[in-house]
């Protein structure tokens, strides 16, 4: 009878490890299908995974960023009195061009984009929704 319940005991316990070793590796699993980049050069390109691409730093810097395959949302709305182009990719895109100024582009790319811009003249005619803010 001793070894029985040290039997289910022992069962107990590995399955406790599995839970814990699934419930846990999930962060793990979201930091490997996310990204973030921050763009430092121009033009900056994504590298096809599901990303947050930033704009360089400063206002009055120009950038020209580029989705790549999967679902990026690139976020060229931080700094203003810039000339920025935000360009989809194959993906389910979001291009964020609301700076503040009227001089931005967003070109939807093959896939589903969504275009945020300052004004419609910043969307090109390929971007599949246009968000005016």
């Amino acid at each position: 009878m001793h070894a029985k319940k040290k039997k289910i005991a022992m069962m107990v316990a590995m399955a406790a490890v599995v839970l814990v070793a699934l419930v846990g590796s999930s962060p793990a699993l979201a930091q490997k299908i996310w990204g973030v980049i921050q763009c430092d050069e121009n033009p900056c390109n994504a590298t096809g995974a599901h990303e947050v691409v930033f704009e360089q730093v400063g206002n009055g810097v120009a950038d020209n960023i580029y989705a790549q395959a999967g679902h990026d949302n690139i976020r060229a709305q931080n700094y203003t009195k810039d000339n920025d182009t935000a360009n989809g990719g194959p993906g389910y895109d979001v291009l964020h061009v609301n700076d503040g100024d009227a001089l931005d582009g967003a070109i939807g790319g093959p896939g589903f984009d969504r275009c945020v811009v300052d004004a419609t003249i910043e969307a090109s005619n390929t971007c599949d929704q246009v968000v005016v803010r």
